[in-house]
């Protein structure tokens, strides 16, 4: 798949969620930015207060492990954020890979809008001894910057599989906020 065609794909995927992102180039030796997910959303005349309680109410239900996060902090100034990581499955030859993806997610809000940010995104393989397969770590930057490209500037089977996982669970996170975040969400709950 050329570079170009998967850019088509994955801004058609992240369309519906008002998603931004930038994929790498062909060539490279690192993203031009960091692998990021991003956006500002404006959902209508909701106050700060309003938005804060919706993206705390969000964030505590999606990471329970996550340290516990003060109500009482000033939600004027105050971002939720937290570092999270999340099995995602990379198809193989051999059958399925669990990978551990790791990311930091950051919300803010303001008057009528909140913005996100999910970047600093790397993997951890498992190790599996009867393969002999150490455990590795790797940068989102690694894999689709030039090392993710084959010689005569085609993806890498694996780097497309990568991307596919990536930005399908990136997807479902951010749908989930996206939804919780909506004025329809609040009045379903009342």
């Amino acid at each position: 798949m050329k570079p170009t065609f998967t850019l088509c794909v994955f801004c058609l995927i992240f369309a519906a969620g008002r998603c931004f992102s930038q994929t790498p180039t062909a060539g490279t030796d690192t993203l031009p930015e960091p692998f990021v997910f991003s956006d500002t959303v404006s959902v209508g005349s909701a106050s700060r207060g309003e938005l804060y309680e919706r993206a705390l109410n969000w964030y505590t239900s999606r990471y329970k492990s996550a340290p516990e996060v003060p109500r009482k902090q000033q939600r004027n100034t105050q971002p939720l954020g937290t570092k999270a990581w999340h099995d995602i499955h990379i198809p193989t030859e051999l059958g399925s890979l669990a990978v551990k993806m790791f990311y930091t997610l950051e919300i803010r809000v303001t008057d009528g809008a909140y913005w996100y940010r999910v970047g600093e995104v790397h993997y951890q393989t498992y190790s599996d001894p009867l393969v002999g397969n150490p455990v590795e770590s790797f940068t989102a930057e690694t894999i689709f910057g030039k090392q993710g490209y084959q010689p005569n500037g085609d993806v890498k089977p694996l780097t497309e599989r990568y991307l596919a996982s990536t930005e399908t669970y990136f997807g479902q996170l951010l749908h989930g906020l996206t939804s919780a975040m909506s004025r329809e969400a609040i009045v379903a709950t009342k």
